[in-house]
């Protein structure tokens, strides 16, 4: 027999049970793939190259061979708009030399113009090599080589994409005996640049990059690495819908992060991507969904004053706050309370690690990871290019531990690699500290109340 209060417990059950099947319901709404389709996790650049793949048309196989001359062939690139892109004839350009080898060339030809170039460039009598390439499941064009057995001219004409901001160049695997190949030998990526008309040996016109110096330092780390889309879409359906993408706090992220960008890489700088904003970067295609701040690299011995003159008094990040002394632990500090920016300078430690200050009030610590040599490469977060390790793995497996940054942690992140070293003298830290205001003056008051609490 049922009674009154097994009837009322009964119906508690009946109510917690409807809940809790509810709850699973719009738990697996929210982590099956199909929704997945609405967070931008996606690789957005694999879309729109399957869009403009299925618009192209076949190439002409002409059999009226009528370009007989290079002059012909170099017509048709510039009408085409292609651009010089050679490493070696730009380097020789910039220092005033004549090119030492006038047989090789390499340009570059936007990919929206890459098949009505071919079919002019088929009437060629020379050996012409269209080579595609794989990216993901695609196959898509990557260069073009024409090689002229008459006059031993060899030009590669590669493909180049509008990826977000900023250019992208696939690597193939093609080969000519003693050619060495700039671009498509890697995946490689380039900030936007202008062209302008050049007449070039023999009375050639061609279209060059009006800015050498810049294209050629952007080259230096132009190898491009993907994020981890496979781990970053794991993350998101193991975590939960908690762990989403801020994507308001993402487009303030990458406005003020493009803009530090361009003032560093205006004075031709190395930076990159450290800390949690790297992890962020590689691990989630995005940035850390709790984080507020954002974490630059940048090399001691290039120290540039103008990068912190450009940003005291600065309406878009100013410089609030300067640790350490340019030869030791120095740091600057940009932003609000809203979203900091450190920039760390690394120093060398020795053949093998370099470090950066970690400040704790008066303590001074260091966090060593291993040198990176100059290999820097280019990456993509919030279609835009920046920096980042070419190694991102040991960098951070060397900051976190060995794959424990992999899944995402709420708290308790420790870094593996922070270290006492000392503590400031008192000779020095009555200068390892300067607050600064809005419009870049020197807070004397805040700054002794600080420097005085911990002396």
């Amino acid at each position: 027999m049922i009674t009154k209060r097994n009837k009322k417990l009964l119906k508690i059950l009946l109510i917690f049970k409807i809940s809790f099947l509810v709850c699973v319901y719009y738990t697996h709404l929210k982590l099956n793939d199909s929704n997945l389709s609405n967070y931008k996790i996606e690789n957005n650049f694999y879309s729109y190259l399957i869009k403009e793949i299925n618009k192209i048309d076949h190439y002409n196989n002409f059999t009226n061979k009528t370009l007989n001359n290079p002059k012909d062939i170099f017509k048709i690139l510039y009408e085409h708009k292609a651009f010089l892109i050679d490493v070696e004839i730009l380097n020789q350009t910039k220092s005033n030399n004549k090119s030492s080898n006038n047989n090789n060339f390499n340009f570059g030809i936007y990919f929206k113009q890459y098949y009505n170039l071919l079919n002019y460039l088929n009437r060629s009598n020379c050996n012409l090599f269209n080579i595609n390439t794989n990216y993901v499941n695609l196959s898509i064009p990557s260069a073009i080589y024409l090689k002229c057995l008459h006059n031993n001219l060899r030009i590669q004409i590669s493909a180049i994409y509008d990826r977000g901001d900023f250019l992208w160049i696939p690597r193939d695997n093609f080969k000519w005996p003693n050619y060495r190949k700039y671009f498509n030998d890697k995946t490689r990526s380039l900030n936007h640049f202008k062209i302008y008309q050049v007449n070039f040996s023999n009375n050639y016109k061609v279209y060059k990059p009006q800015n050498i110096q810049k294209f050629l330092y952007d080259y230096k780390n132009s190898e491009f690495i993907e994020c981890n889309y496979d781990l970053a879409k794991y993350n998101y359906v193991s975590s939960g819908y908690r762990y989403r993408q801020n994507l308001t706090k993402n487009e303030i992220v990458s406005t003020k992060l493009d803009y530090i960008k361009q003032i560093i890489e205006s004075y031709h700088k190395d930076y990159w991507l450290a800390g949690g904003t790297l992890l962020g970067w590689y691990r989630d295609c995005g940035m850390i969904p709790h984080t507020t701040d954002i974490d630059l690299g940048l090399l001691s011995n290039q120290h540039e004053s103008r990068i912190k003159q450009s940003f005291k008094g600065n309406l878009n990040m100013p410089l609030m706050l300067q640790f350490g002394y340019k030869n030791d632990s120095y740091e600057l500090r940009l932003g609000n309370n809203d979203l900091w920016v450190d920039l760390f300078y690394f120093y060398d430690y020795n053949q093998t690690h370099q470090w950066c200050a970690y400040q704790d009030k008066r303590i001074k610590k260091r966090r060593f990871v291993s040198k990176l040599n100059n290999l820097l490469c280019s990456a993509e977060l919030f279609n835009r290019k920046y920096l980042v390790p070419c190694r991102v793995e040991k960098y951070l497996n060397e900051e976190y531990g060995m794959n424990e940054w992999i899944r995402p942690q709420d708290k308790n992140y420790t870094w593996t690699n922070v270290f006492y070293w000392k503590n400031w003298t008192d000779s020095e830290w009555i200068n390892a500290v300067k607050f600064y205001d809005l419009n870049g003056n020197f807070l004397n008051n805040l700054t002794q109340q600080y420097i005085n609490k911990y002396l």
